[in-house]
C-alpha cells in the first residue's frame, strides 16, 4: 500500500478532515491532499510527527511489513484476546489492518484503562 493511502485511512480513523490533520501538523489542507493522493512525500519529521499522532511506527506509515518484535507482539495479542473469549480458538487471525487499529484503540485509551474510568 501507497504511504498516501495509509495516512488517509489513518485520517479517516481519526475521524480528521484533511484540513484539521494539517492543523496539527502545521501543514495546509492542500499538503494533507497532496500527500493523500501520493503526490508528494512528507519530509522525516512530518512522517515522525504523524506516527506519533497516528499511534503507528513510521515504518506502517512507509508500507513496510512488522519487525519480528511487533509479530511475537501480535501473536501475543491474538492469544490474550482468545483467553479473553473476544477471539474464537479457531478463528482466522487479525489482518493487519484489524491489529493496527487494535492497537491504535489500546493506545489512545491506555490512560482511561489504566484509571479504570
Amino acid at each position: 500500500m501507497l504511504i498516501g493511502n495509509i495516512i488517509k485511512k489513518l485520517r479517516e480513523y481519526k475521524g480528521l478532515t484533511q484540513e484539521e490533520l494539517g492543523s496539527k501538523l502545521n501543514l495546509s489542507r492542500t499538503t494533507i491532499s497532496m500527500y493523500e493522493n501520493n503526490q508528494r512525500d512528507p519530509d522525516t519529521k512530518t512522517l515522525s510527527l504523524m506516527a506519533d499522532l497516528f499511534g503507528v511506527s513510521s515504518d506502517y506509515l512507509l508500507g513496510k511489513p512488522f519487525s519480528n518484535s511487533e509479530l511475537e507482539e501480535m501473536e501475543a495479542l491474538k492469544r490474550a484476546l482468545k483467553r479473553a473469549g473476544y477471539m474464537d480458538e479457531d478463528e482466522d487471525d487479525l489482518t493487519d489492518e484489524e491489529f493496527n487499529r487494535l492497537i491504535g484503540f489500546i493506545k489512545a485509551n491506555k490512560n482511561f484503562i489504566k484509571e479504570g474510568k
